[in-house]
């Protein structure tokens, strides 16, 4: 048998059908609580509250963007939307097709808007997991990320395709360990 590459347990695995499971309301608002917390290290409910407000408002922004996508003719795409913000301010935002049919969300806000910016200490919505692998010699989302030393990403779902499923999350975060 072969080795599981799924970082996700079984009951977060997406359904045959390559859809993600729906994870109850009540979960996603106690999980952006605690990452607001951590986050924040502040342990004081008014600034986890205005945290929480910003990111649903940034996010909000990412799907208004994503919903302006275009992909190639002929071919599935996913409706990605990206926004950078830096000291509460959006700095950039893109969807995918943004100037280019083939051009992810990320590569659009990143290379093509913000190609001289200085992006430590900025954080990336995006509604869709960023990629992690493109074909050569593309770089991947997850990766340009990376490169351009983003501080923080905030993502609205999993990508719901099994051969990616989880793995952005995971190389962002071994990103931060190094």
């Amino acid at each position: 048998m072969g080795q599981n590459n799924n970082p996700l347990p079984p009951s977060r695995k997406a359904q045959s059908t390559s859809l993600p499971m729906p994870l109850p309301m009540p979960f996603i608002k106690a999980t952006l609580f605690m990452l607001a917390c951590q986050c924040l290290g502040t342990g004081q409910p008014e600034a986890v509250t205005v945290a929480l407000r910003d990111d649903q408002t940034h996010m909000r922004l990412a799907i208004q963007e994503a919903r302006r996508s275009r992909g190639e003719e002929n071919r599935i795409h996913p409706y990605v939307g990206a926004v950078v913000v830096r000291s509460g301010q959006v700095i950039g935002t893109a969807c995918r097709g943004d100037q280019d049919p083939r051009d992810h969300a990320e590569f659009g806000v990143l290379e093509k808007k913000l190609p001289r910016e200085r992006l430590a200490g900025s954080t990336v919505y995006t509604t869709l997991e960023p990629c992690t692998t493109r074909n050569h010699p593309k770089v991947t989302c997850a990766d340009r990320l990376i490169e351009r030393r983003v501080s923080r990403v905030v993502i609205g779902m999993l990508d719901p395709d099994q051969r990616i499923t989880g793995k952005g999350v995971l190389k962002l975060r071994r990103a931060v360990s190094l």
